[in-house]
């Protein structure tokens, strides 16, 4: 039998995480708010290490009542919504409603046209300018902001 994953869902208002067993089955879940501050009018920032924190105790608390530890889970898995937002996707292509297990013609449809689309804005581009972008890219990950001291 297949080990549990662990999915997290870090999100404007709430960070959740939800372990399933080798079937898609919920074992169990856990969720904290994720606070947000508004500086000045217009502004809303969230807080990098409050995020972090209270995305560690979901995923433990979720861990803890499956009774499993970090290593017994198979591994896990990130909203693709946060990962666009993060930088570290383009673009997410949706499902149809239900997932793509109750529609994979649909689903099929969905990837073939943002498969098409981002192809056509590909072959605009010269060769060297998309490998100093993808460069560029990968280069940013990790990088932060510092917020000023309030």
């Amino acid at each position: 039998m297949s080990a549990p994953t662990l999915a997290l869902d870090v999100g404007t208002t709430r960070i959740r995480a939800l372990v399933v067993d080798a079937h898609g089955v919920p074992t169990s879940s856990a969720h904290l708010d994720a606070p947000l501050s508004a500086p000045s009018a217009g502004r809303v920032e969230q807080d990098a290490a409050t995020l972090l924190e209270r995305a560690r105790a979901v995923l433990s608390s979720a861990l803890a009542e499956a009774r499993l530890g970090a290593a017994d889970v198979a591994g896990l898995g990130i909203t693709a919504q946060r990962l666009k937002t993060l930088g570290l996707v383009d673009k997410v292509v949706n499902e149809p409603l239900g997932g793509a297990h109750r529609d994979p013609q649909a689903a099929a449809q969905a990837l073939k046209k943002a498969l098409a689309e981002a192809f056509r804005e590909l072959r605009s581009t010269k060769p060297k300018q998309l490998v100093e972008a993808r460069l560029e890219r990968l280069m940013g990950y990790g990088k932060f902001k510092e917020a000023a001291e309030r």
